[in-house]
């Protein structure tokens, strides 16, 4: 499967690059090839780079990624997002590019957040993330808030 040969579609092909959120490219739909519904799956570049990714829609994979479909059918982008950053951050475990790092995967813990029965904390996952967006955006609306009141000044004759 060469993607350069691919036609040009709207489902996206990931692969196992780290730029473009794993994307490719946008391919036509493969008919003999598994389609990965987005709302409980997230990709794993396993080699080189493993690099975990959610998306927005369906997609398919190219080798060196792998699909980790969790067990609820319709799990929220927030709980995915919590999910790809705590695999994110075994990288470092796996800089060496010819190494799978799948084969070694379930050797490793990824940290969730837990209630004290050991049931994981979905709830504080999808607030968690809520949270982080809020003040990301938050971030940028006083970024802007500044760089308009700086021309606002610069206008009026005032500033600059």
């Amino acid at each position: 499967m060469i993607i350069g040969n691919m036609e040009s579609g709207d489902i996206p092909l990931i692969s196992h690059q780290n730029t473009n959120n794993g994307v490719a490219k946008y391919i036509k739909r493969l008919e003999h090839r598994c389609l990965f519904n987005y709302r409980n799956t997230v990709a794993l570049a396993d080699r080189g780079v493993f690099y975990a990714t959610t998306h927005n829609q369906n997609f398919h994979i190219r080798t060196r990624v792998k699909a980790l479909v969790f067990k609820e059918k319709n799990i929220s982008r927030n709980i995915r997002l919590f999910f790809v950053v705590a695999i994110n951050r075994l990288q470092i475990k796996f800089i060496e590019y010819s190494a799978n790092a799948t084969d070694k995967l379930s050797n490793e813990r990824i940290s969730l957040p837990v209630y004290q029965n050991n049931q994981i904390a979905f709830d504080f996952m999808e607030d968690f993330i809520k949270s982080i967006e809020k003040a990301h955006i938050d971030n940028i609306y006083r970024f802007w808030q500044n760089k308009l009141s700086a021309y606002k000044d610069v206008v009026a004759g005032s500033g600059g």
